[in-house]
């Protein structure tokens, strides 16, 4: 099979993890996210070096927060679905540790990987 080098300029993927509630069981969660693809390995390393470089307090929400364009399966506390925007995207990539889980999928997910 042979390789088109033309792909899309968005990219979908999938979220999953866990978090631990008042008594330390862990919680699964998932959910989708719909980000701008970086195109080439140029503009992977431009973002990477923005991150160092950053001289914000949240450098991965950030990140994160620019990269996105879409979600589904993110609910709020009556598990009602909740529509995309930025200042929602930020307030969940605020819980601890979920910029960093969503921006490594992001990095595996934007690039060739091997097929399993």
């Amino acid at each position: 099979m042979g390789i088109s080098i033309v792909v899309s300029d968005s990219v979908r993927f999938k979220v999953s993890g866990a978090i631990n509630d008042a008594a330390g069981k862990p919680q699964p969660f998932d959910f989708w996210l719909t980000c701008r693809r970086l195109k080439d390995t140029a503009d992977v390393q431009q973002h990477l070096d923005g991150l160092r470089s950053s001289d914000s307090k949240t450098p991965l929400t950030d990140a994160m927060v620019d990269l996105l364009r879409d979600w589904s399966g993110v609910t709020d506390e009556a598990g009602q679905s909740m529509p995309f925007s930025p200042d929602s995207a930020r307030q969940l990539l605020n819980m601890p540790g979920l910029a960093s889980l969503a921006h490594a999928t992001y990095l595996r997910e934007v690039g060739a990987k091997e097929k399993n």
